[in-house]
This record gives C-alpha cells, sequence and structure tokens, in this order.
C-alpha cells in the first residue's frame, strides 16, 4: 500500500510545504531555560496512513499530522494536514482538536476536515489515540470520507541511538522515530511495522524534497512487505510511476535501507522524481539521503 493524495493512481503522498529548515542548536551560554527543543516523530500504530511529528520547546509542544482522505464511491484520495500548539497538563496529559487543511486538484466544493489529537507527552515520547471527522462537500451533496491510519493509537519516539546486538528474531511491535530532516521546527517520520507474517517488516517514512526551481514537496512512502535477512538487515529499491489527474505520468524510485537491533532500528531512505517537460509540476525532486531511527 501506498499513499494515494492526488490522482486515482497515486503511490505516495505529496503536499507543498515550506523551505525552512530548523537547526535546534543551543547558542553557547544559553540558560537552561533555553535548552535546545527536542524532536518526536512516529505515526499511526499497526498500520500506516498517519504521520506525527512533534517538537517540545519548553512548556509547550508544537505538532504536525499529516494523513490521507478517501471520499466516495470514486475514492478522490488528497492529503490532509494539521499544525498546532498545545502545552500538556501536569503529568503530561493534553487534548487538542484542530482543522486539518486539505491539498485538492481544482473542484467545485471544499471539505470540512478535523482531527483531535490526545494522550501522554514528555521529552521521552508520548503515545494516544487520533479521531478524524471529515465531509466532502460537492455537488449538493455531502459525502464522509475515511483517513488511512485514522481513528487509532499512535506514538512518537525521539532520536535513538540503538547500542543492542543485531535483532536475529521476528520483530514483536512497532518502531517509531525521527529522520535526520525537519523542516518549520518539526521532524520527519520514520515508522517499522512488525507484518502479518512473523520475521517480515514493512516501513513507513516521510520526507522533504527540494525541487528544481526552488520549490519543495512532502512525500509519504510505505515500503512493499520485506524480509531482513537472519543479522536484521534489509533494504528495497523501488520503481514505480505516479498517474496525475492531467494525464501527466511521472516516474519515480525509492530506496530505503535499515537495520534491525534488539533496541530498536536505524537506515537511510530516498526519493528521486522527474517529471515531465510541460506538466504544471516541478519538474525534478530529491529529498537527498535521508538517516532515520525508530525505537520501541
Amino acid at each position: 500500500m501506498r499513499l494515494d493524495p492526488v490522482a486515482a493512481v497515486m503511490r505516495a503522498t505529496m503536499l507543498g510545504l515550506a523551505a525552512a529548515v530548523a537547526t535546534g542548536c543551543m547558542p553557547a551560554g544559553a540558560s537552561a531555560q533555553s535548552a535546545a527543543p527536542v524532536h518526536l516523530a512516529g505515526g499511526s500504530v499497526g498500520c500506516a496512513g498517519i504521520q506525527v511529528a512533534m517538537t517540545a520547546v519548553g512548556s509547550r509542544f508544537d505538532y504536525r499530522v499529516n494523513g490521507t482522505a478517501v471520499c466516495g464511491r470514486k475514492r478522490l484520495e488528497f492529503p490532509l494536514t494539521m499544525r498546532g500548539t498545545f502545552t500538556p497538563q501536569a503529568g503530561g496529559s493534553f487534548s487538542t482538536s484542530r482543522k486539518a487543511r486539505p491539498n485538492l486538484p481544482p473542484f467545485s466544493g471544499h471539505v470540512d476536515a478535523r482531527f483531535r489529537l490526545l494522550g501522554h507527552v514528555s521529552s521521552d515520547g508520548g503515545d494516544g489515540r487520533l479521531f478524524s471527522r471529515v465531509k466532502l462537500h460537492a455537488h449538493k451533496a455531502r459525502t464522509r470520507c475515511f483517513v488511512f491510519g485514522a481513528t487509532g493509537p499512535w506514538s512518537v519516539r525521539p532520536a535513538s541511538h540503538p547500542s543492542g546486538p543485531p535483532l536475529t528474531t521476528p520483530l514483536g511491535a512497532s518502531l517509531f522515530g525521527a529522520t535526520s530532516q525537519s523542516s518549520e521546527g518539526l521532524s520527519y517520520t520514520a515508522v517499522v511495522f512488525p507484518w502479518e507474517t512473523d520475521g517480515q517488516i514493512r516501513v513507513e517514512w516521510s520526507a522533504l524534497a527540494f525541487c528544481r526551481g526552488g520549490t519543495t514537496s512532502f512525500f509519504a512512502n510505505v515500503t512493499p512487505v520485506l524480509t531482513p535477512d537472519a543479522q536484521g538487515h534489509f533494504e528495497v529499491h523501488e520503481h514505480f510511476s505516479l498517474k496525475f489527474a492531467n494525464g501527466a505520468v511521472a516516474p519515480f524510485r525509492a530506496d530505503t535501507v535499515g537495520q534491525l537491533f534488539a533496541d530498536g532500528a536505524v537506515g537511510t531512505f530516498r526519493l528521486r522524481q522527474v517529471f515531465p517537460n510541460g506538466t504544471p509540476f516541478p519538474d525534478r525532486c530529491d529529498n537527498y539521503l535521508v538517516s532515520w531511527t525508530a525505537a520501541p
């Protein structure tokens, strides 16, 4: 499964974002109250579909939730993004609800979308549940939409440094983590899911790609089912094409490499695309090589 936001046959999620990149560095001589932000990232538990990123800045948390909605019998699919800020209560509990911003191809209608995020969070990670309500209003009709990965549990973890031995037994539970890339103060995400067959996994990751002409695009990709070797190593090199609503077809290459350890996982990924000349889309995007970590 790959996410399909803009057109009927898309296999990756794409959404324009700002190109600002957060550094998270603490200047020399700064007080303890100016400690570097802590980036947390992950997503939905048990199945791909929702990417969640949070950043602890003092007592507050900034967050971003990305997902994909599917509407109606014609299965119109489009990405949704919710951004906001919350301050958890003593003990870390919180609940926040905001409208989600859809990214739709031109059509005569509008979308009413809202996500509710609740749970417990600290600089060591967070867990909770996500609820969604999405309705499509078009042609004097109202259609309820389905969102991949919601409603359900989510988890986020900070960047980790697995130090255990290679994992030589089947992965027992999902791993969540952050990548080496961030924008607007929020990291991008990596999640490793155990598959239905013992010993097999799937990996979902998100990234910001830089496109010719100075634009940027958000991507989320889910690998096919993978079987790590006896020492926990895995890799996959995907080739696929996206067909857009205007008929343009763009080839993609996605490279995912990783290593499972007893206490987590590490790896790299890269996604490159080339759009045909003359289309209204950027004619080339590349997120370059990004590293990631994930922990239980």
